[in-house]
């Protein structure tokens, strides 16, 4: 169990660098351009599901076991986290785009924990 923890761990980090890269990488192009609240919030949901999707390929190409499970979890773990710092920071509650990218972050850290037990080990090492 101590290697599934730490492995979830180091993709949730891992998360953490491409969710603030991509993340960058958007805010960018939206003060350079013209880009609708409507295109935005799909936008959030895509990296969102960016997020969770590398948590949990990066998670099972270190610990190798149980890809959906750790899928599952990551893709919770990357949604929970978004939730919480909207509701602290924003005020944020539960809505049709909350679910909506709840559903989106689980499916995605599903494929990707699938995808990642099922290839080969990458450069990602313990």
């Amino acid at each position: 169990m101590s290697e599934m923890k730490n492995s979830l761990i180091r993709g949730l980090a891992f998360s953490l660098g491409v969710l603030l890269a991509v993340s960058a990488a958007v805010g960018t192009v939206a003060l350079l351009a013209d880009i609708s609240d409507e295109l935005l919030g799909i936008l959030s949901i895509g990296i969102l599901a960016l997020a969770a999707y590398s948590a949990a390929y990066a998670s099972t190409q270190l610990c190798r076991s149980k890809g959906l499970i750790q899928g599952l979890i990551c893709g919770a773990a990357v949604y929970m986290a978004a939730f919480s710092a909207g509701l602290l920071f924003f005020g944020a509650e539960l809505s049709e785009a909350a679910a909506i990218k709840a559903l989106a972050c689980i499916l995605a850290g599903a494929a990707g924990g699938i995808k990642g037990v099922n290839t080969k080990k990458t450069g990602l090492r313990h």
